[in-house]
């Protein structure tokens, strides 16, 4: 028996760590909890309770918490935390300046780049 769960994903296991979050704290634990990183929009307006249990934790720039658009009346859920340090911004390796911009925007999505920003936040060295 845990007395508190947390649920954590980058992406679309933000996603899913979100939908299951929910779930789980209606059925099984009220003490549930989670932690996205670059997770996109996931809930309507339906799910306002949720904001107190989730810590969006988000990099500057990242294009994937921006989808599904706004219009789509779909919106994020919970407590943001947005890091923008420097030290993860994406820069294109040789090979990757042949990919098309767009798609090299994505690159600040990256695992490796959260990964980067967290340190940066939170002072360590990585």
């Amino acid at each position: 028996y845990a007395d508190r769960v947390f649920f954590v994903g980058h992406s679309m296991g933000g996603a899913l760590a979100q939908i299951t979050e929910v779930d789980c704290h209606e059925w099984l634990s009220p003490s549930s909890h989670a932690i996205t990183f670059g997770g996109p929009r996931v809930f309507d307006h339906s799910v306002s309770s949720y904001s107190d249990r989730h810590l969006r934790v988000q990099v500057k720039f990242d294009p994937v918490p921006n989808l599904p658009f706004k219009f789509s009346g779909y919106k994020h859920s919970g407590s943001l935390l947005l890091l923008s340090k420097g030290r993860g911004i994406y820069s294109p390796s040789f090979w990757q300046t042949f990919i098309p911009f767009s798609f090299r925007l994505f690159g600040t999505h990256y695992l490796s780049n959260y990964i980067n920003e967290v340190y940066a936040y939170t002072g360590r060295s990585t």
